[in-house]
């Protein structure tokens, strides 16, 4: 800043630093005027929401505004109301002998241990608030108009580190002490202030300074709280593991637990396990070791179950039944969880339910899932009845083992009955309509979203865009898409996937490609889905050419990646760029071509006309060939009219897979190509008395937000003679273009 433009308390603080050292301000009245003249600068020179809120208050004196007034101007109308919140703080203080002035209201500012630095604000008029706010902000701290506590709660965490008064030192004088009735502690009430690790590590220094680092609890609640910041940053974990490795206190089960905690969430949950491991070995105070309490085990057996810690998990259990501490449901809760998730059979949960005094819905529902992961559906049903009390999870573990077991009736059911539902159980029932290929029951469910106002996640929003994608209903997938923007969700790699995949299935290539382009985090998946969509349009070359970029990126392809990209070629009838891609997978290390890669490449020999290196393709495979490889080569044979291959592949599928009517069918079309109809008569007659019925054909298709459907030889749609006749004018007109499979 230019000299003439500084203020005087602002340069005497530079001054003063270089002389004494540290801020410099020998009188705890000029420093702190100091600082108010330092923040007082800052709302001069920049725009923010309280300055414009300032400003409009007192319209008539922008002169005030000037950074060259002088800081303690008479008529300064929100100088005047700072002054008059300081004479508020004084109410508050406690009346000591030679401490006086702002020597009291620095040691208030920073303990915290007098007054509730919220609820005093909140006795403060609205215009002393105002004038306070414009006066004692702070410049590395947010600023938002949420109400007044959160701005005083920012200020007063953000002024304890520069208010630390020399008169007063790091310890308060006696005088200053207050009766213990409900006194807060002053370490929590800071760490409950802090956000984010730059105001942990603030908080930390300040609890360093004033020696409440050597307490245990201000330890510990230090500790908890760089653990719990992995949520969002994942350096808080490491800060924590730091901290407590340097621990020069004894430590309790609360800071072990608050490390298992996090490492069991979002860490290594082997290195949670690994803490408790360490605990129950350490000895505080001679010969005792630590004490786990009622959450200790909580986290030992999550962890175990995340890493399928089998033996770490009853190991665990040994000691909690020998242990000469009565634990509470929770910790029974999560052993019946551990059990459950490593696959032991509902019996076993059973009997620990058994031991258990007062179980609580939660004991009610480990049971009921045991059962359920164990396939014993009926008995979990005849448990969820018996259920003294049920909550959401509950039904939804019910909800989910009849989606999983394929009973789409119940599960829609048993989901009408529910009194309450959340996201898990809507997804749940849209997953097993997906699943079973019921896309338009699915977006009947969203339409029931959308009227109860549910909020939904990415994975409600992926399973939704693979109903629009089996269904081609792009009007619902526009409006998901439309919907991921309006809500600011992040667009990860799944979710990436289905929107490529519902553009490329229901004919928005172009679409399918701008957000392949926009996509910043390409995974394979992400690569595999655009490929997937490129072979669908028949762009072969462009499909070749983006398997290209993406060897050059470094990407690893995986096996679905050579799918697709065959499956391309095959669409294209690039037999020379498939050849090539087949024999670079044949000599990728890592991978080896399955059953479906041979498929590709029969199916791409075989519509080339070359039906010879498609057979030696077949006998080449290293597997057996299976109906897949066949029912390609008979689809090849077919089209180039090959006779007596026809029916040598007839044979084949049907001794290999006699019960599918799908080979019955296939070759009965073969044979009529070719016009040999005794033989087309021989087969439907063998498939009569063998009891092989073929399912109708059915297509649908989403127009204007609604579903059609189409099956063969129904007539009972209003317009199906229409529709009928365009069909077969369109199947002439292509005939007369030179395509003679119409």
């Amino acid at each position: 800043m230019a000299t003439e433009e500084k203020l005087m308390a602002a340069e005497e603080i530079e001054v003063r630093s270089r002389e004494l050292g540290g801020l410099g301000i020998p009188d705890l009245r000029r420093h702190n005027i100091a600082l108010m003249s330092k923040w007082w600068w800052k709302f001069a020179k920049e725009e923010s929401w309280w300055k414009r809120l300032m400003k409009d208050k007192y319209p008539n004196e922008d002169s005030k505004w000037c950074p060259g007034k002088p800081f303690n101007s008479a008529g300064c109308s929100p100088w005047s109301q700072i002054y008059k919140v300081k004479d508020e703080f004084w109410k508050y203080a406690v009346i000591s002998p030679g401490i006086t002035g702002d020597d009291k209201i620095t040691w208030l500012l920073n303990s915290e241990q007098n007054f509730s630095v919220h609820s005093m604000y909140q006795q403060l008029t609205k215009d002393a608030y105002a004038g306070l706010a414009a006066g004692l902000e702070v410049a590395d701290f947010p600023h938002k108009p949420a109400g007044k506590g959160y701005l005083v709660r920012q200020m007063s965490i953000s002024c304890a580190p520069f208010l630390v008064s020399k008169s007063i030192g790091t310890n308060p004088p006696n005088s200053l002490r207050i009766s213990p009735v409900k006194k807060p502690d002053p370490a929590v009430s800071l760490l409950q202030l802090c956000v984010n690790l730059r105001e942990l590590r603030q908080a930390h220094a300040v609890l360093v300074k004033t020696c409440l680092i050597r307490e245990k609890r201000a330890f510990g609640r230090l500790l908890w709280s760089f653990a719990s910041l992995h949520d969002h940053d994942s350096r808080g974990l490491d800060y924590a593991q730091k901290l407590f490795d340097l621990a020069e206190i004894p430590r309790n089960s609360f800071m072990y637990n608050a490390l298992m905690r996090a490492h069991s969430s979002h860490g290594d949950p082997r290195r949670a396990f690994m803490l408790y491991a360490a605990m129950v070995c350490e000895e505080v105070e001679g010969d005792s070791s630590v004490v786990p309490d009622d959450f200790t085990f909580t986290f030992v057996f999550s962890a175990c179950a995340k890493f399928n810690g089998i033996s770490e998990g009853k190991q665990a259990h040994a000691q909690m039944v020998k242990w000469p501490v009565e634990f509470g449901v929770h910790s029974w809760n999560s052993l019946m969880d551990f059990y459950v998730k490593i696959g032991e059979p509902g019996a076993a949960v059973l009997r620990l339910f058994e031991g258990i005094e007062n179980p609580d819905v939660v004991s009610w529902n480990c049971l009921v899932d045991g059962y359920v992961k164990s396939g014993q559906l009926e008995t979990a049903r005849e448990l969820f009845d018996e259920m003294p009390e049920r909550d959401v999870v509950s039904w939804t573990i019910m909800l989910v083992a009849y989606v999983n077991a394929g009973l789409l009736t119940e599960a829609a059911r048993l989901f009408d009955e529910m009194p309450e539902r959340n996201l898990v159980s809507w997804t749940a029932l849209l997953n097993g309509y997906v699943h079973m290929g019921f896309y338009s029951r699915a977006l009947d469910v969203l339409e029931e979203m959308q009227s109860a106002s549910v909020h939904m996640d990415a994975l409600t929003i992926t399973t939704l865009l693979s109903a629009c994608a089996g269904l081609g209903a792009l009007d619902q997938g526009c409006w998901l898409h439309m919907h991921i923007d309006k809500q600011s969700i992040r667009v990860d790699s799944h979710l990436c996937t289905a929107l490529i995949d519902m553009y490329s299935k229901c004919g928005r290539i172009d679409m399918a490609r701008k957000v392949f382009k926009d996509t910043t985090d390409k995974t394979v998946s992400v690569w595999n889905s655009m490929l997937g969509g490129l072979g669908t349009h028949s762009f072969g070359k462009e499909a070749v050419k983006l398997f290209e970029k993406m060897m050059d990126d470094g990407i690893e392809p995986n096996e679905i990646t050579y799918i697709n990209v065959l499956a391309a070629c095959n669409h294209s009838g690039l037999v020379h760029d498939g050849f090539r891609i087949f024999n670079r997978l044949m000599k990728d290390q890592g991978l080896q071509p399955n059953i479906e890669h041979y498929v590709c490449m029969v199916d791409l020999l075989g519509r080339a006309g070359f039906l010879q290196d498609a057979l030696e393709v077949i006998s080449n495979m290293p597997m057996k060939a299976d109906g897949a490889i066949w029912r390609a080569l008979l689809s090849a044979c077919k089209m180039h009219g090959k006779v007596e291959l026809i029916n040598e592949i007839g044979r084949v599928l049907i001794e290999l897979e006699p019960s599918n009517h799908m080979n019955y069918v296939l070759l009965s079309n073969a044979n009529a190509f070719v016009n040999r109809w005794k033989v087309v008569g021989k087969l439907r007659k063998e498939m009569k008395l063998k009891g092989l019925m073929k399912a109708p054909g059915c297509s649908s298709i989403a127009l204007n937000g609604v579903v059609h459907e189409f099956v063969a030889g129904d007539c009972s749609i209003a317009e199906s003679r229409v529709i009928s006749e365009l069909l077969y004018a369109m199947s002439n007109h292509i005939k007369q273009d030179g395509f003679k499979d119409f």
